[in-house]
């Protein structure tokens, strides 16, 4: 009897793994409207991928922290510099999402090699893995930081390639992320808790859909 193929299986982090009702708290400190934090991170994810794709590259951090006062000035709120610290450095103390723990569990049961790959900082994810009790769950924790270029551009996903093993799926909340896997070979889950419906009319259909972590560890184990 042939032996099954490992999977390697990569999950995004902000969005996919951790909420943001962190930041979205402190912006609402500030007084800022609701979808402030969804206007500010669409823009932030925006301009960080012009970068890459301009052929520069500065931390999504850096990003972050030049375009927020922007987003607030077309919100009509003014903050301090420290308050806008504030709301940066809310990224470190992000919430799991329920299903987490049970999907990340599964993935190591099942003898997976699990790999963390994040527009974010390698620190800045450890950190979050280790406060939700999941760090050593993890095989690899990858930072686009490393290659100077944010995801979906194809440099991100060979840094995961290079140590991926067996057959290999990204687990991703983000359609862009669900893209750019699939154009650079991998299988890819796609869970709708962030975003909502895929956009398949325009990017490439998911091989698993789900509503959660846990749901889209099991279909994928099962594929």
């Amino acid at each position: 009897m042939s032996q099954p193929v490992r999977k390697a299986v990569i999950f995004d982090i902000i969005g996919t793994c951790f909420t943001l009702s962190a930041p979205e708290a402190r912006l609402s400190e500030l007084g800022a409207p609701p979808g402030t934090l969804q206007l500010w991170f669409a823009q932030s994810l925006r301009d960080a991928m012009a970068l890459s794709l301009a052929g520069g590259y500065k931390p999504l951090k850096e990003v972050l922290s030049a375009d927020l006062p922007r987003t607030l000035a077309r919100q009509g709120v003014t903050a301090t510099k420290d308050e806008v610290s504030r709301v940066i450095e809310s990224f470190n103390e992000l919430s799991p999402r329920p299903s987490l723990g049970e999907a990340v569990r599964s993935a190591d049961r099942s003898g997976a090699k699990l790999i963390a790959l994040t527009n974010s900082s390698e620190q800045a994810t450890r950190g979050l893995l280790e406060s939700a009790g999941l760090r050593q769950h993890f095989d690899v924790l990858l930072s686009v930081d490393d290659v100077s270029h944010i995801k979906p551009h194809p440099a991100a996903y060979g840094l995961a390639r290079h140590h991926a093993v067996g057959e290999t799926w990204m687990v991703a909340a983000h359609a862009w992320d669900i893209l750019g896997a699939a154009q650079s070979g991998f299988k890819t889950a796609y869970v709708t808790e962030l975003e909502g419906d895929y956009p398949d009319a325009i990017f490439p259909a998911p091989d698993v859909v789900a509503a959660n972590l846990t749901a889209a560890v099991s279909a994928l184990l099962k594929a």
